[in-house]
C-alpha cells in the first residue's frame, strides 16, 4: 500500500495471522463487505471484512461497535489475510473493561493501555474505500 507509513505497516502485519495465507485480491462490483466502526468514525476506513463475518473474531474490541454493509462500485485490490489476537489499544474502551499495557501503542500518547481482543477471523485491507465502496442502503 503506496503512502502507508511504516509504522502503521509494521502494526499491520502484528496483527495478521501469518501462519495462514496473504493473498492480493480483486473485488468486483456488486460484491459485499463489512465493517465494525463505532458511531464517530467515518465508515471508509481501511478494515473491512467478507459479508457473515463475526466481529468477535476480527482483532478489535466490540464495545460501541456495530456493522455496517457495503457494496463494492468498481473493481478494487485488497489486500485479504486473517487476524490474530492482539490488544487493541485504539478503540475507546468501556467503564469496567479490563485493559493491560500496550508497549507498541506509544505513537498513539495516552493509549498505552488495550483490551487484549480474540482473532482468527478474515480482514481485507482496502485503501481509499470511499472511492470504490458506498454504503448499502444510503
Amino acid at each position: 500500500m503506496p503512502g502507508l507509513p511504516i509504522s502503521d505497516a509494521v502494526s499491520f502485519v502484528a496483527a495478521m495471522d501469518l501462519s495462514k495465507p496473504v493473498t492480493d485480491v480483486t473485488l468486483t462490483p456488486g460484491q459485499r463487505v463489512i465493517g465494525f466502526r463505532t458511531g464517530s468514525e467515518s465508515p471508509f476506513k481501511l478494515f473491512f471484512a467478507r459479508r457473515g463475518a463475526s466481529m468477535h473474531v476480527s482483532g478489535i474490541n466490540t464495545v460501541g461497535r456495530g456493522p455496517v454493509h457495503f457494496v463494492v462500485r468498481t473493481p478494487v485490490r485488497a489486500l485479504e489475510s486473517s487476524t490474530t489476537g492482539t490488544k487493541d489499544s485504539w478503540t475507546r474502551t468501556a467503564q469496567g473493561q479490563n485493559v493491560s499495557f500496550t508497549p507498541r501503542a506509544k505513537k498513539w500518547f495516552g493509549n498505552e493501555f488495550g483490551v487484549m481482543v480474540q482473532g482468527g477471523g478474515g480482514q481485507l485491507i482496502i485503501p481509499e474505500s470511499f472511492s470504490t465502496l458506498f454504503v448499502e442502503g444510503q
